[in-house]
């Protein structure tokens, strides 16, 4: 039994609220592993639970990448082409990131000028002269040799130059849109075959021919893929055999740790994960739409978090290190040997990483409640 997905479309897709929020859940993981491999010994028991599985985790970045791109195709979907779309377009999207990456990367920003009396990392900078011209790049999101002032940010960097191409191709007529896209990766493919690799050229280079801007592309064709579905018989059962393959891939490279390493590390984790990443943003939209899925109220609350807990959990995982080096020596063996992540055992492990999960779900929470929803608010009422 088929049903055809109806004409009318929601203005928010819930399923793929639920995949931010995976995303976001899954890069969690990965830093959390990643701070605790801070503490442990090199080939220790403790130091190995904390590889594998966890180390993909960063890869939730690629499903971020895959669902902005199907999200700024999907929004756009009703635009006519002018420069009031591009212009409507732009100020969406920089409303949408700066704020809050105002706020996170000037708790940073803080967080440097007290410990260091710089407000930058000492091993970003050269000296203080130099640090002021960094940090004003971080906060315009800006290409620079360093990762930006709030180390998630880099992520950022590459959203804006998405949003930037795609503004432009709002000055065309929607029929050409493919062609963009098609010719924009067809520029990211031979750009290091023509001028070289990413790394022998300048930060603004490095961001321009980065292939992950193909997973960008691969979210949008498939968005626009999804609506030229909408109104045509698509079997569930073939939507339900898209998502379990997307999941046995990922599952099975989380397990093996396969690496396409002649590639170079960011095409290797385009080309390992942009398939599995397309088949769920195109699978679970449509079982949305037509009646077949129902997501729960927990996944489309965590995903309506998911940008606050990009930018806050690194935030609270500094500070939970910061508090843990400082205290270590004035706790009672029985409590440093449950949270103290470097002694025997790996039940201080999981208790840590529970401790950080349920701490940067808090902080999400609060700061969507109090900065990002409010500030969303505020400036929606300038848009045009």
């Amino acid at each position: 039994m088929t049903t055809p997905v109806p004409h009318a479309l929601p203005n928010r897709l819930d399923s793929i609220q639920a995949l931010r929020s995976v995303a976001a859940m899954l890069v969690l993981f990965f830093h959390i592993a990643e701070f605790q491999r801070q503490f442990l010994t090199v080939g220790s028991a403790e130091y190995e639970l904390t590889r594998g599985f966890w180390d993909r985790g960063g890869n939730g970045v690629d499903l971020f990448f895959v669902i902005s791109g199907f999200i700024m195709v999907y929004v756009s979907r009703d635009y006519m082409p002018s420069v009031a779309a591009m212009r409507r377009f732009l100020w969406s999207r920089i409303t949408r990131i700066y704020p809050l990456w105002w706020v996170c990367a000037g708790i940073m920003m803080a967080y440097f000028w007290i410990s260091y009396g710089i407000p930058a990392a000492p091993d970003r900078v050269s000296g203080p002269s130099e640090a002021w011209a960094y940090v004003l790049k971080s906060f315009i999101l800006f290409p620079q040799a360093s990762p930006p002032i709030l180390g998630v940010g880099w992520t950022l960097i590459h959203e804006m130059f998405f949003y930037l191409i795609f503004a432009a191709s709002l000055l065309i007529a929607r029929r050409w849109l493919v062609w963009v896209l098609l010719i924009w990766a067809a520029l990211t493919l031979i750009a290091p075959l023509i001028w070289g690799s990413i790394d022998s050229h300048g930060v603004i280079y490095k961001v321009v021919a980065n292939p992950m801007s193909l997973e960008f592309i691969a979210g949008a064709l498939t968005a626009m893929l999804f609506l030229k579905c909408r109104a045509k018989m698509i079997r569930a059962s073939l939507c339900w055999g898209l998502i379990i393959a997307a999941i046995a891939y990922v599952f099975i490279i989380m397990q093996t740790g396969f690496e396409v390493k002649a590639a170079g590390p960011y095409m290797s984790r385009t080309l390992i994960y942009i398939i599995p990443a397309s088949l769920l943003v195109f699978a679970l939209p449509h079982l949305e739409v037509t009646g077949r899925l129902s997501v729960s109220k927990i996944w489309r609350v965590l995903g309506d978090w998911s940008y606050s807990l990009y930018l806050t959990h690194f935030i609270v995982l500094v500070t939970m290190r910061r508090v843990l080096r400082i205290t270590e020596s004035y706790l009672p063996d029985p409590l440093g040997d449950l949270i103290i992540t470097d002694r025997a055992g790996v039940l201080n492990n999981l208790i840590f990483a529970a401790i950080a999960i349920c701490l940067c779900l808090v902080t999400a929470w609060v700061f969507y409640a109090f900065i990002e929803r409010p500030s969303l608010a505020y400036v929606r009422r300038f848009r045009r």
